[in-house]
């Protein structure tokens, strides 16, 4: 049985690898946790005998944006109840697929680098003395290291969308000769690139190096670029059965009774999604009502916004609870005013790496000066 349970489209690409039909760019398009990512480590490794050739080879990059730490809390708590072997294994595989993230390669004349090498030496030393660990409790401890070390990359340094010099460093990387015989670039999440990181990926697409494999990633098909998409083979990966999922869980995560992965993974977030949209729904009732909330309780009721997840939760629940402002065109004015605040709020975290807590205290400002300009011309004849 292959590592992606459940998905033609992966049998579909490794046919096509076999078979010598497979181009140099393709994406892998579907629902969160339905296995495009595995698919695309796999696939590298297949085109190198079933060696683990993503895990540590020099001509293997990974980019683009994840939330890793849920899933190494999820490996961490099989490890840690099922010592050794397999899960040991996966737990390791869980951490590198974030720690790739900070290849030399892709950070080369990033100030940031610097910033984190500490961080990546530190952990690099927690999981070599995890390999040779085997009492249980020591094993907890240094799980727990290994955590704190990658929430501290994913939160302070991943960013959300791929910077354009990464693209950049990635594309003349990816025109030297490699050290083997291919080279494999895998972006996930591709339709988080901006439009300068999405240009400049364009054109290593229209005219690729031959021996370089690119695998794109994404969860919103309709958001790529229209170019990219013409440049690319698309493979649609399915939502799985119930069942599908649940045999995953129990052979994957060593979880048995449940059968949503998602669900599952996100049992790890420090604040549960309900908390966080019922936080956004007080937030902007109170901005509602002529109230200036305090954004550092926002912050601290919702774990610091640790993993980002949690941000784009609260930004959503904020939506959500204005969004029967469109029953009437004057009202529908406030919907896309908030709409406006709300993506730039997003986008001053998550592309210009500003603090959630600065952000929501300019969202506040930003949402009340909405308020009291569209509110006066809110008459009762909308109503």
């Amino acid at each position: 049985m292959s590592k992606v349970l459940a998905q033609d489209a992966y049998e579909l690409v490794l046919s096509d690898l076999h078979g010598g039909s497979l181009p140099g760019a393709l994406l892998f398009s579907g629902k969160e946790f339905s296995g495009k990512l595995t698919a695309a480590l796999d696939v590298a490794d297949a085109m190198f005998g079933g060696r683990s050739f993503w895990q540590g080879s020099p001509d293997f990059l990974l980019l683009g944006h994840r939330d890793c730490c849920l899933e190494i809390a999820a490996f961490a708590r099989r490890l840690e109840s099922s010592p050794g072997g397999e899960s040991l294994s996966l737990f390791l595989d869980s951490v590198r697929k974030l720690s790739l993230r900070f290849s030399q390669v892709l950070w080369d004349g990033d100030d940031s680098a610097k910033k984190f090498a500490q961080v990546l030496e530190e952990l690099d030393g927690d999981v070599g003395a995890l390999k040779s660990q085997s009492d249980p409790e020591k094993i907890g401890k240094l799980c727990a290291s290994i955590l704190k070390s990658c929430e501290k990359l994913e939160g302070d340094f991943l960013y959300e969308s791929v910077p354009i010099d990464q693209i950049r460093n990635m594309a003349s990387w990816a025109h030297d000769r490699p050290n083997f015989t291919k080279k494999v670039v895998v972006i996930e999440n591709a339709e988080l690139m901006l439009e300068s990181a999405r240009n400049s990926l364009l054109k290593i697409l229209e005219e690729p190096p031959r021996d370089v494999l690119f695998i794109l990633t994404t969860s919103n098909r309709g958001a790529v670029m229209q170019t990219i998409l013409s440049r690319v083979r698309t493979y649609q990966f399915t939502e799985r059965a119930a069942s599908v999922e649940s045999e995953i869980l129990s052979s994957v995560f060593g979880v048995e009774g449940m059968t949503g992965i998602a669900d599952y993974v996100r049992s790890f977030l420090p604040v549960a999604p309900s908390a966080v949209r019922e936080i956004a729904s007080r937030y902007y009732g109170a901005v509602c009502a002529g109230q200036i909330p305090s954004a550092s309780s926002v912050v601290d009721s919702c774990a610091k916004f640790k993993p980002r997840f949690l941000f784009s939760m609260f930004l959503k629940g904020i939506m959500d609870s204005c969004g029967n402002f469109a029953r009437s065109p004057r009202l529908s004015a406030v919907a896309f005013e908030n709409a406006r605040c709300v993506r730039e709020c997003w986008n001053a975290v998550s592309v210009y790496n500003q603090s959630p807590l600065a952000a929501i205290e300019h969202l506040t400002k930003e949402l009340s000066l909405v308020q009291r300009i569209m509110r006066p011309y809110d008459g009762g004849s909308d109503g």
